[in-house]
């Protein structure tokens, strides 16, 4: 067991200037928060619009506004000593109610159908709140940077954009350093659970990902790569599977007739030596 116990912080007009940036980022970037702006822009991602807004909001009133509510209600009724939760053994009920809270809105996400993105997201984030409260049974791990860990998602959403992301973990280790609420060792290890969430994520995601590939390849084999028959337009064309609705009908405009060609004849199914040669022709 950590005999590890934070001190108390100072109040924010005895803080010094250090203490008093390190503050703010400790309640700016407070796991509640990180949760819920993650879960919104993931769910924008997942279905871009407002509708992903929505999934999104539904998915972090289980992850986040739930166990924040919780948390404050432990500091009202004298339970918690504060909304950070900074003594470790008041930590494990908190986080074992929130857990249920989080495996209810899963169940929820999967009955009603949301966006794969962002129910992969909250199965990431109980693997990761299940990791950190095994962790905090016995060790003083740093929540702030087991979350802010999570944020490398964006990268894996949004691409090199959201690259300035990492370094959130940064500036919330640091902060909790400053503030003595954490070793060195407590906030690296929790930004290495919240790597963990990421890497769940992008398993996930991937597996969804051959999913979808697998039921587009089974759909297009059923219907031979087949662009319909327009009015007044040219006969039925087979194209590879892998090009979408869209940029089929698009290449359908753009060729002429040609003869001879048998159904689901396409390049990809042609000798790989020929299929830079040969592109998709008219059925007979």
């Amino acid at each position: 067991m950590s005999a590890f116990t934070p001190p108390a912080p100072p109040s924010f007009t005895e803080a010094t200037p250090k203490e008093k940036v390190a503050r703010l980022l400790t309640d700016v970037f407070a796991p509640a928060n990180l949760v819920i702006v993650l879960l919104l822009l993931v769910g924008w991602h997942a279905a871009s619009g407002f509708a992903g807004l929505g999934w999104g909001l539904f998915a972090a009133l289980f992850c986040g506004i739930i166990p924040l509510g919780i948390v404050l209600l432990g500091v009202k009724r004298g339970g918690l000593t504060d909304k950070h939760i900074r003594i470790r053994k008041q930590r494990v009920v908190p986080m074992a109610v929130s857990m249920v809270s989080v495996v209810t809105g899963i169940v929820l996400l999967y009955v009603l159908h949301a966006p794969k993105g962002i129910a992969a997201l909250v199965v990431a984030m109980l693997v990761g709140l299940v990791s950190t409260l095994g962790v905090t049974v016995g060790w003083q791990i740093s929540i702030h940077n087991a979350v802010a860990g999570g944020t490398m998602i964006l990268i894996l959403a949004f691409g090199p954009a959201a690259i300035p992301a990492a370094l959130i973990p940064a500036a919330i280790g640091w902060s909790r350093l400053v503030l003595k609420a954490h070793t060195l060792a407590q906030v690296i290890a929790g930004t290495a659970l919240g790597g963990i969430s990421a890497l769940v994520f992008t398993l996930l995601q991937r597996v969804a990902a051959l999913a979808r590939s697998r039921q587009q390849q089974l759909r297009c084999d059923g219907e031979a790569g087949l662009v319909p028959l327009r009015r007044g337009g040219t006969p039925p064309v087979a194209y590879p599977c892998h090009l979408d609705r869209g940029r089929q009908r698009r290449l359908h405009g753009q060729l002429q007739p040609v003869s001879g060609v048998r159904s689901g004849d396409h390049p990809l199914r042609r000798p790989l030596g020929q299929q830079h040669r040969r592109g998709p022709r008219h059925l007979q």
